[in-house]
């Protein structure tokens, strides 16, 4: 539910898999996001409950943010071949 004059929050994550999901159960409905790429090796959930401003996000990422915030970097020339696959499924 909203909460008025809610702060926004986020969850800073190691999974054990590079998959998440997020079910809704009133509208019966899932969404999962899978991920490859050894560098997106944190997860972090953003979640706003704020009245009117209600968001989500999933994030794969390099680094946690905030205090504990780690530059990765490629080098010159370097590639990395990261793969999302984003679904939508009825639970």
């Amino acid at each position: 539910d909203a909460v008025p004059n809610q702060f926004e929050n986020c969850f800073f994550m190691k999974l054990n898999t590079k998959k998440a999901a997020l079910i809704n159960e009133k509208l019966g409905k899932k969404f999962t996001l899978e991920y490859t790429g050894e560098v997106l090796d944190k997860f972090l959930q953003w979640k706003s409950m704020g009245s009117g401003d209600y968001a989500l996000g999933f994030e794969p990422a390099t680094t946690f943010i905030d205090d504990k915030f780690e530059y990765k970097t490629i080098n010159p020339g370097e590639e990395i071949k990261i793969t999302l696959a984003m679904s939508v499924s009825e639970i």
